[in-house]
């Protein structure tokens, strides 16, 4: 069977993903919690939270370093964040990826707690459901 330039540069390729898509899995150190509408952002809508992050929809890009407030009735975290990518899904619609640069014992502490509280109000939901 003759293998051709087009194989080479295919299988190089697959290789190439594979090897992406495991650094990428590699450099995220934390899970990540699908969030409700119940959780408020002052950057947009809150679409996933880890201890590392978060990630949100919103209207306009962003770039840069900026402070961000994350609450609902219960809990409210400040925090400084990076933005780490920004994507455009469409007109006036963008999904941004932030990273909490460093967090202190706090804000970690409300952050997890509004962590537990989405994903009990989740998984209840999900119980309802069923």
């Amino acid at each position: 069977m003759a293998i051709h330039a087009d194989d080479h540069l295919v299988t190089y390729y697959q290789r190439a993903k594979r090897a992406n898509d495991q650094r990428i899995d590699d450099a995220r150190r934390f899970g990540r919690l699908q969030m409700d509408d119940t959780l408020v952002c002052s950057l947009g809508e809150v679409l996933d939270l880890s201890g590392g992050g978060v990630r949100v929809r919103r209207r306009r890009p962003l770039h840069g370093t900026m402070i961000m407030r994350l609450y609902d009735d219960h809990v409210a975290v400040e925090s400084a964040v990076d933005v780490v990518w920004c994507r455009r899904l469409g007109i006036f619609r963008f999904e941004v990826g932030l990273q909490f640069p460093s967090l202190d014992d706090e804000a970690r502490g409300a952050l997890t707690r509004l962590s537990i509280q989405h994903r009990d109000h989740n998984e209840r939901g999900q119980n309802a459901a069923a």
